[in-house]
């Protein structure tokens, strides 16, 4: 799995008054930065019968009170061992990978989101 996270109280602060807009907004910019990274890993991911490709989401995540993540990955029991590998397959990481890869694009991309706001 694959956590990005923002923080919003110091743009919840220098926007004073605006996080009906902010939140939103910070959803949205999740939403497509997470669209990149999956993208990736989509393109990365070894592929036999196409299950685990089709499995990769993200799931967004209210994990405290003013920070919001969104969790991307498989819900799939044998995604970890493909990733990971284990005693008689070796890796074939994907996710970490596909964040490495396309980290900036996806900051960039939670970043263009927030500045519609102004």
């Amino acid at each position: 799995m694959v956590t990005i996270t923002v923080n919003d109280s110091g743009v919840i602060n220098a926007l004073r008054g605006a996080k009906s807009k902010v939140i939103p907004r910070i959803k949205i910019g999740l939403e497509l930065g997470g669209g990149v990274i999956i993208n990736e890993a989509k393109t990365l991911v070894p592929v036999l019968t196409g299950t685990l490709k089709r499995s990769i989401h993200a799931k967004p995540v209210e994990s405290k009170v003013g920070s919001y993540s969104l969790l991307i990955g498989s819900n799939l029991e044998y995604a970890e061992s493909i990733e990971f590998g284990h005693s008689r397959k070796a890796p074939q990481g994907y996710m970490r990978p596909a964040l490495d890869e396309k980290e900036d694009d996806a900051i960039q991309e939670i970043k263009n989101s927030l500045v519609k706001l102004l």
